[in-house]
């Protein structure tokens, strides 16, 4: 079995696990992350066409992401777009006791900033909180980790907290890797 969940449920999860898996699962701390997912109506090039991901110091939110980046080819440009920008750990709590709307008009109001001509462009933007948004490494971590990449009997770990560094991308290695070791294991 396979258990691909964010380590607190993990460990909510799954009875009877051998206490030094149990710890490490416990001892993972996550950050909290405030995301806006914004659908755009441009009908022609824009500055951040070329842009897949910027980072944003000094704004509400760390990262700005221009999803639609992908479908920037040569030729002639598909209209509208889909961008995402979030406000990580401290940004996060500062934002968290927002409402959407606040949120909303605080991420329009940096990103104007960035790009001017994008507020009048904004069709819909979409405002999430993640309070166990990615994994952080803390002192003392790193002792952990072989525990909870090794199976608990026929339980296999995969999560953005079992790589080098937390995140989306971690968690598909690891599912991949837990499902290699469960075929290897049932193959004849």
């Amino acid at each position: 079995m396979i258990v691909a969940t964010p380590a607190s449920v993990a460990r909510d999860i799954i009875d009877d696990l051998p206490a030094g898996i149990a710890d490490g699962l416990n001892a993972i701390r996550y950050g909290p992350y405030v995301v806006a997912a914004i659908l755009t109506a441009e009908q022609s090039a824009m500055p951040w066409d070329d842009i897949y991901a910027m980072v944003t110091p000094g704004r509400a939110f760390n990262m700005f992401f221009n999803t639609a980046s992908i479908l920037r080819v040569p030729g002639p440009r598909r209209p509208g777009g889909s961008l995402m920008v979030y406000g990580a750990s401290e940004l996060a709590r500062q934002l968290a006791e927002r409402t959407d709307g606040q949120v909303r008009d605080t991420f329009l109001r940096d990103l104007a900033a960035i790009f001017p001509q994008l507020p009048g462009l904004v069709t819909e933007v979409e405002v999430q909180r993640w309070p166990e948004g990615i994994p952080f490494s803390t002192p003392g971590r790193h002792r952990w980790q072989p525990l909870l990449e090794q199976p608990a009997g026929c339980i296999h770990l995969a999560g953005d907290y079992l790589g080098a560094r937390g995140g989306m991308d971690t968690a598909a290695v690891s599912g991949y890797q837990a499902a290699s070791k469960i075929l290897t294991a049932l193959s004849p």
